[in-house]
């Protein structure tokens, strides 16, 4: 019907913007006469109308990947109703494979519907917005257009995500990954045989790590983030896979993840891993600790920037759990303690793993240093003293000052305090309370469930 092509072609500078912004279209380009709505403008589900604040759920529509996706099925539907054929194979197949995309990325099928839902409202709203008195017939049969595509669209997409979920579910490496969950959280003992399959029971190294990709300080990720976390997930799984080992294993499901490296088969605790990969390696102070010299930079490369990590070996499925455990607190520390990307391990800040422990003297330890630290210039000094272990000339010439003063502001931060910071007693305790006090109070960690017998 002309009238039915009229009212679409109308709608046509609307719609392409309204899936990029869902809900925030862009006005009809200088139309011919007013536009009079047939009935009452529905109702702003999209938080684009007045004041108000968009809801969670808006939001995370708003930030969906499958946003370019919807945008597409609504061309083909505006396409359709000026004649052309509204969905071929290619267009079927290309709904697929980003259905089948969102799947692998973790993209909540709620979210993936929601945005073709939230879309399709958005241009049917504007189809009412724009209609003309005596087109009641077009705007209906627009919208029972848009109702089988709509039907069309969500049935290829629900049947696509759900058949790549399925085939996900039945992947080894996203049963290592719900075995690994399980025992970090404590809430079942691995079935037997799925430790050896994993390669626990032959022990190895486990890394924490923190990438900023899709982290948003807020718990696990959600929505847009959990999308790009899952991607990297991926691309460092594969990087892994080719580069490293292929047992090696990726975990990013909280803002801080793990690295699973199992040592190859035929690799006992004292020997060397073997991984073919020819990176040479560095010798550890301990050996089971021991990471291939490259890793960290091939990490970097793939994350886009430096990954901060540490790392802890197991020789069992128990001390997996336990070193895994260890590896996460030892990088919490080194990111309080601003020590870089590392990699970091135990012995790098054992003293201040200690002192972080709960204990009735931390808090007296922490304030130590209070009324050294009110005063800003023996405050510097006592810093530089501390990181440069009692080296009064390289305190000196990194604040810029004459080693005498040095020796004269330290003998007066020991005198509040009370003691002498020049001893190797007084240094530790300045040591400890300097660490016990840049690390403040953080929340500590459970410690690891006992794991219950294979």
């Amino acid at each position: 019907m002309p009238a039915t092509a009229s009212l679409a072609a109308r709608a046509a500078p609307v719609a392409p913007a309204a899936p990029a912004t869902l809900g925030t279209p862009a006005a009809p380009a200088t139309p011919a006469t007013p536009a009079t709505p047939v009935a009452p403008t529905a109702p702003a589900v999209l938080g684009a109308s007045g004041p108000s604040r968009p809801s969670r759920s808006q939001s995370t529509v708003h930030t969906s990947p499958a946003v370019p996706t919807v945008r597409f099925g609504l061309r083909l539907f505006l396409r359709a109703t000026q004649g052309e054929r509204e969905a071929g194979p290619d267009a079927v197949r290309l709904f697929r494979e980003r259905a089948e995309q969102r799947a692998r990325e973790g993209l909540p099928l709620h979210v993936l519907l929601g945005t073709h839902l939230t879309a399709r409202h958005a241009l049917w709203s504007a189809l009412r917005r724009l209609a003309r008195p005596g087109e009641e017939e077009a705007l209906l049969e627009l919208t029972q257009l848009l109702l089988e595509g709509q039907s069309r669209d969500i049935g290829i997409t629900t049947q696509a995500y759900l058949e790549e979920r399925s085939r996900l579910a039945a992947d080894p490496r996203e049963q290592h990954r719900e075995l690994v969950r399980a025992l970090l959280d404590g809430s079942a003992p691995p079935a037997p045989g799925q430790a050896e399959a994993l390669g626990l029971t032959r022990g190895g190294q486990v890394l924490a790590v923190r990438p900023t990709t899709g982290a948003d300080g807020q718990g696990s990720p959600t929505g847009a983030a959990a999308v790009e976390r899952r991607r990297l997930q991926h691309r460092l799984q594969l990087l892994l896979e080719r580069s490293v080992d292929a047992g090696a294993l990726v975990l990013l499901d909280d803002p801080q993840g793990y690295i699973l490296l199992p040592r190859p088969v035929g690799s006992g605790p004292d020997q060397p891993t073997g991984r073919p990969t020819g990176l040479p390696t560095d010798p550890p102070a301990d050996p089971s600790t021991d990471l291939p010299a490259g890793l960290p930079r091939l990490l970097a490369d793939a994350c886009g920037e430096e990954l901060p990590l540490s790392v802890a070996g197991f020789t069992d499925v128990a001390g997996f759990v336990q070193a895994a455990g260890t590896a996460r607190e030892v990088l919490r520390l080194c990111l309080a303690l601003d020590r870089g990307p590392g990699p970091h391990r135990l012995a790098d800040v054992l003293l201040e793993y200690h002192l972080s422990r709960p204990g009735h003297s931390a808090g007296a330890l922490s304030t130590l240093l209070d009324p050294v630290l009110a005063q800003p210039e023996l405050a510097a000094t006592v810093r530089g003293y501390i990181a440069r272990q009692q080296d009064r000339r390289a305190t000196a010439q990194a604040l810029g000052l004459h080693p005498n003063t040095v020796d004269n502001r330290i003998r007066r931060a020991g005198e509040l305090i009370g003691t002498d910071l020049t001893t190797p007693r007084g240094y530790a305790l300045a040591l400890a309370a300097m660490a016990a006090r840049d690390l403040g109070r953080p929340p500590h960690p459970d410690p690891p469930r006992p794991l219950k017998p294979l």
